[in-house]
């Protein structure tokens, strides 16, 4: 087989998953010859890889031109089967071709995200295109079974067109760190305290923070615990940054702003629990980085999170301010219960891996094929 996969969105979470999806490909698959296109990453571990070849895209993932110059590029490559790894696809395509579609959140939760660049008409862009995405392939991959079930509501897609390939993390990053003197290190350069609850994300509606802020802000006269939540402000959402100094919290609830990705794992081992109150995911990958590094997990009963946690975390209904204040508590002043959480955890995520990830992509490319 020819296969061309479109990585020219490897900037984000989804760029993450697609460079763990082509380095597993290039370790397991000699046979079929695979084509590359690429844009913010450059790939360089395939350089050598003789089966695998990289071209290099300068258009814009939403540019037009895309629905031109990517069915040109598929003709004159005689590619057999094309992976668009991005909701936003050419219209039309000269082979098989299969899309990857992450979450619905765009479609779910649309009041969320109708400020700054998510307008209406985005909105809509987002529906028209993923309408044709899902029509026009004769394969879609999702994360999640809360996802397929999404798309088969929205898009009215047949349930056998959808296949479930849930994704993994970086077992060589996310572990318990026995070096507690570099772990203490990095969570004092950050200047956080010696004891945290620990969340880290995106900061939009749909993540929920205002409630957690609101359960801690319950319990904060019960517990030596400081709540501190990692990620990027975003202030299109300053509502959740004006609640923390309404309820006057400012001392006990830290914003980190953003996070190198090297100092991560070593902000999760720091902490003794991690909480991911979210109302959506479409799979939601920190509750298994922080079951790596070996600290208890308490995240919502909500979409995807039961099926990736299993019962390895304490869930919450995400609406239950008083639940996930009291269930925060419970776990923070049980130490049985922390060490039977960490150890379910602790065997959990090793359920998942990229290379099984990839061997279940290649399983697909060839079905699509042959079709």
């Amino acid at each position: 087989m020819r296969i061309c996969i479109d990585a020219r969105k490897c900037a984000t979470g989804i760029g993450r998953a697609v460079y763990e999806l082509i380095k597993n490909l290039s370790e397991i698959d000699k046979e079929n010859t695979y084509f590359i296109l690429y844009r913010d990453d450059s790939f360089d571990f395939l350089e050598g890889v003789p089966n695998f070849n990289r071209y290099f895209s300068s258009l814009g993932t939403y540019s037009p031109s895309i629905h031109i110059e990517i069915p040109l590029f598929l003709y004159k490559n005689k590619i057999d089967v094309f992976h668009s790894t991005y909701f936003v696809k050419p219209i039309w395509a000269p082979c098989k071709s299969l899309v990857t579609i992450y979450d619905l959140i765009y479609s779910r939760y649309p009041k969320y995200l109708s400020k700054g660049l998510f307008t209406k008409g985005a909105l809509l862009y987002h529906d028209i295109m993923t309408s044709i995405a899902v029509k026009q392939s004769s394969k879609i991959i999702t994360i999640s079974q809360s996802a397929k079930d999404d798309i088969m509501h929205f898009f009215k897609c047949p349930e056998d067109k959808i296949e479930v390939i849930m994704p993994a993390f970086d077992k060589e990053e996310f572990k318990v760190i026995s070096n507690r003197g570099l772990v203490k290190k990095t969570v004092f350069e950050y200047n956080l305290p010696d004891e945290y609850i620990f969340y880290v994300g995106a900061h939009k509606p749909h993540k929920n923070l205002e409630r957690l802020i609101r359960a801690f802000y319950l319990i904060a006269g019960e517990i030596e615990h400081n709540l501190v939540i990692g990620g990027k402000k975003d202030l299109r959402y300053a509502r959740t940054y004006e609640l923390v100094k309404a309820l006057n919290m400012e001392r006990r609830i830290i914003f980190t702003g953003e996070i190198k990705e090297s100092d991560l794992p070593l902000l999760y081992n720091g902490a003794d629990l991690f909480v991911f109150p979210s109302l959506y995911e479409g799979f939601g990958l920190p509750p298994l980085e922080a079951m790596a590094c070996g600290i208890p997990v308490l995240v919502s009963n909500a979409a995807s999170l039961p099926e990736v946690v299993g019962d390895a975390a304490i869930m919450v209904n995400p609406y239950d301010i008083e639940e996930i204040a009291q269930e925060m508590k419970r776990i923070l002043t049980n130490e049985n219960l922390q060490k039977e959480i960490r150890e379910k955890g602790l065997k959990r995520c090793q359920e998942f891996s990229w290379c099984q990830v990839a061997e279940k992509t290649l399983n697909v490319y060839k079905y699509v094929a042959s079709l």
